[in-house]
């Protein structure tokens, strides 16, 4: 336990990993945000968490900010809770490498910025600016923060286009407004979930969504379409 924090009959404790102890002893991970009902003695994790691998806490304006310790597969930075809730509603991460568990590389050749899909986000750095960007996550609309692959081109036009397969489905960064605008999962066509792979044609725009078929899910593509110059699902 980092930090505890009484709100009446509840009890918050912000966790993070500790050593198994004794001489060469592994670590084990944080457990996140844990909220004890001092009456019964039952125990909550807070959703929406970024990471598990917490420190302090503070009240502003009735909710707790809690701080984001970083390091493995954890980021660094502040979340905030809401105790109503029970969850995450805003926070902010430090720009940097959001996680040292890297899994999938891209960058456009009109593009100074390389997108590093990890563990716990993207991490962006800027060949320009020689330095890192704000990582991309849940905060900012991603399904999952475990990203499994990364693909960017530009268009025509110019504009750059981000897709992001990632542990609950596919999402899309609009590079020039700074935000995911659209994502896709089973309720929206794709053949399942975790979304493993990307491949683009750079003849008709097809892009071909690989599944792993993690859990129950059933291994296979997607196949999305561009249609009036938007992606879209045209096969599984």
């Amino acid at each position: 336990v980092a930090d505890m924090v009484l709100n009446g009959g509840l009890l918050h404790l912000s966790t993070r990993a500790a050593s198994t102890g004794g001489t060469g002893g592994q670590a084990s991970g944080g457990m996140g945000l844990q909220t004890m009902d001092v009456n019964n003695g039952t125990f909550s994790k807070a959703t929406g968490g970024l990471a598990d691998d917490l420190d302090g806490m503070v009240w502003y304006n009735g909710d707790l900010v809690v701080g984001l310790r970083g390091g493995g597969q954890g980021v660094s930075g502040v979340q905030v809770f809401d105790p109503a809730q029970n969850a995450f509603v805003d926070g902010g991460v430090l720009g940097g490498l959001p996680s040292e568990t890297i899994q999938a590389l891209s960058r456009s050749t009109t593009s100074d910025v390389v997108y590093v899909g990890t563990a716990a986000g993207i991490g962006r750095w800027n060949g320009t600016l020689g330095g890192w960007e704000t990582p991309i996550n849940t905060i900012n609309g991603l399904q999952s923060n475990n990203v499994e692959d990364v693909h960017l081109w530009s268009d025509a036009s110019g504009q750059h286009h981000l897709l992001v397969a990632n542990s609950n489905g596919l999402a899309h960064w609009n590079e020039s407004a700074q935000t995911v605008d659209q994502v896709w999962d089973t309720t929206s066509g794709l053949l399942e979930n975790s979304a493993w792979s990307l491949a683009r044609n750079t003849t008709d725009g097809r892009v071909m969504v690989a599944h792993d078929g993690a859990g129950l899910g059933r291994p296979g593509i997607t196949t999305l379409a561009l249609t009036s110059g938007v992606l879209a699902i045209d096969d599984t």
